[in-house]
């Protein structure tokens, strides 16, 4: 699913469809003001999700 995504995106991408993004505020206060910070910070973003995943899993392992 991920890789499919990501052919998604870059299509997208190739067609230009994100000519008129609309900036926006994060839950964390980051300011998103084009498609490749938007792209950046989902990749931050989905880290964070993978630590909190791995801390959960050493929490029940112990």
């Amino acid at each position: 699913m991920a890789i499919a995504n990501l052919e998604a995106l870059k299509e997208d991408l190739e067609k230009n469809k994100f000519s008129e993004y609309h900036p926006y505020t994060t839950s964390f206060g980051i300011r998103v003001n084009n498609i490749s910070e938007a792209i950046a910070f989902d990749a931050m973003h989905e880290a964070m999700h993978l630590g909190y995943v791995m801390a959960q899993k050493r929490a029940l392992l112990s």
